[in-house]
């Protein structure tokens, strides 16, 4: 992996080299010129969370938050897994095992945990992120949205796409175990109370 920082602050030619030597010295082939300033200029100069690649024959390069990555193969071989919608009936079974890379949810019971169980419905659906998603982590606080929530807390971009997004009855009210919604927050009256744990294998 290469700093993207790092490489921006090189002149154009001495950072093509740097490319050039980085990729051969892993045994694949450099990529013709106009890829090369492709990745030299607009996918060093992209937004931090937007995750852009160049392919070319045998190898990818992609960038993620301040790193480059490189791999070998194609364009689909850097294809993000996705994660199918799942209905989660949390009252049956207390842990969903979700597909690689999500990992699996844990509700456990908790006489201080922060999450209510009788403000849940019978039945979770959960996915991964699509945009546009809001909750609100504060209880009295506004409705945020979670681009910017996962912006403020720094959470790396290739762990952003890994997040399961809890929904009931349409309404998102957990994010992995960041955060909860304070329609599901448990409060002083609550009798039952959880903590929900995300776990990545």
């Amino acid at each position: 992996m290469l700093s993207a920082r790092v490489l921006r602050r090189l002149p154009p030619e001495r950072r093509r080299n740097a490319l050039r030597f980085w990729i051969t010295a892993a045994g694949l082939l450099t990529p013709p010129a106009s890829r090369l300033e492709e990745i030299a200029g607009a996918l060093l100069a992209a937004r931090e969370d937007a995750q852009p690649l160049v392919a070319w024959e045998g190898a990818v390069v992609q960038r993620q938050g301040d790193l480059l990555v490189l791999r070998a193969g194609g364009v689909s071989d850097t294809s993000t897994p996705r994660m199918p919608e799942l209905a989660w009936h949390w009252r049956r079974r207390r842990t969903q095992v979700l597909p690689p890379p999500f990992g699996s949810l844990v509700l456990e019971p908790d006489a201080r945990g922060p999450l209510d169980l009788d403000a849940l419905g019978p039945t979770l659906m959960l996915r991964e992120r699509r945009g546009g998603e809001r909750l609100r982590p504060l209880r009295g606080g506004p409705r945020r949205a979670l681009k910017q929530l996962l912006q403020e807390a720094r959470v790396p971009v290739p762990r952003r796409a890994q997040l399961p997004l809890l929904f009931d009855r349409g309404r998102l009210i957990g994010v992995a175990d960041l955060w909860l919604d304070e329609s599901v927050q448990a409060h002083a009256a609550s009798r039952r109370r959880a903590r929900l744990l995300w776990r990545l294998e």
